[in-house]
């Protein structure tokens, strides 16, 4: 059923205002009145219950904060409207610098606790969940295939190492025609390393795993590149040819990610290791070319490296150390590492604008 509204005339009548004589009236109205219904009315109640809350709770607050704070006055002004002060009980104020000593001691205890677990060398000293063996074997006969051992009820990854002659042939190969390629060891002392690992495999005592890496490594760069030998070593060479060597390439490679898969899960990580991973990473770019394997061998040297503090070395406070043969040793493989990335990244830009 259709309404009509009513006349003009009507409407002055009824006491009813027209659209005209609505806008005319508020404009005549001041600013902030309003017209007053029932629900208006609610409404303004309701709102002006809030606003009494909230001061309610302002004040309370300025309260607390007065109570937790004190404000000396200023010197020669006595007035105390300028100045407020508050005087907290000496109780009061032994259970606030109680209650501030233990949130500084918790908050203390918890950024202690995240350095341990994230950048600290702490983060390796976890319980070794993946334990290792080493045996010694003539390099012809050593399997191609990573072999098991059984230990307290376990299978225990078995590395075969080559006899100490024969690595000490490997390691005059790596010194004479590969270390100035990278050129991150310090080549005297690489001998020491090579009886710190054979002294205790044959004594049955634990072996350092760090160094373990470099000398797979080292292997496994040798027997990429050997050929065979001229003059007195050709009557008993280690590989009857160059293909046989390098066939067992992909062995040694395996062996040392079986190495350094162990290490990240021990405490016994050292430079020996980064050395190795370095040596590594050219092996394997020279067989896959800038591969996934190989940016992520440069991604773990790096990781490494910051958890040793090898890009502190050059800090002021290792100012002491910076001239020893350790911080040379660590700071050039430092470089190689953060330079080989510098490059891969830009090799990978080129490649996408191409």
């Amino acid at each position: 059923m259709c309404q009509f509204d009513p006349t003009p005339a009507a409407r002055e009548a009824q006491g009813l205002q027209t659209p005209v004589s609505i806008g005319a009236s508020l404009t005549q109205q001041q600013p902030h009145d309003s017209v007053q219904t029932p629900l208006s009315s609610t409404r303004k109640s309701d709102m002006q219950a809030e606003m009494i809350a909230l001061k309610i709770r302002v004040r309370e607050l300025e309260e607390r904060i007065a109570q937790e704070t004190t404000f000396p006055l200023q010197a020669g002004n006595d007035d105390s409207e300028s100045v407020r002060t508050t005087f907290v009980s000496e109780t009061t104020r032994d259970e606030i610098e109680l209650n501030r000593f233990s949130d500084i001691q918790e908050t203390r205890e918890m950024v202690e606790h995240l350095e341990g677990v994230s950048m600290s060398q702490s983060s390796f000293e976890l319980p070794a969940t993946n334990h290792i063996t080493f045996k010694i074997g003539q390099i012809r006969t050593i399997p191609s295939t990573l072999s098991y051992t059984t230990q307290s009820g376990r299978l225990t990854p078995c590395i075969w190492l080559p006899l100490k002659i024969e690595a000490m042939t490997l390691l005059d190969i790596y010194i004479t025609e590969l270390n100035y390629v990278q050129h991150v060891t310090h080549t005297p002392s690489l001998q020491a390393v090579l009886d710190e690992i054979y002294r205790p495999i044959e004594s049955g005592e634990p072996v350092h795993a760090s160094k373990v890496v470099l000398l797979l490594s080292i292997i496994t760069h040798a027997t990429h590149v050997w050929s065979m030998p001229d003059g007195l070593n050709r009557e008993r060479p280690l590989f009857l040819s160059s293909t046989q060597a390098r066939s067992q390439t992909s062995t040694w490679i395996k062996a040392t990610y079986t190495v350094l898969e162990t290490l990240q899960e021990g405490r016994s990580l050292a430079l020996e290791a980064i050395q190795g991973i370095i040596i590594l990473s050219y092996v394997l770019c020279n067989i896959e070319g800038v591969s996934l394997r190989y940016r992520s061998l440069i991604s773990t040297g790096l990781l490494l490296g910051r958890e040793m503090g090898l890009h502190q070395i050059d800090h002021v406070s290792n100012v002491y150390a910076a001239g020893t043969l350790k911080a040379e040793v660590g700071r050039r493989v430092w470089w190689y590492l953060t330079a080989t990335d510098w490059y891969v990244e830009l090799r990978r830009l080129d490649t996408l604008m191409v």
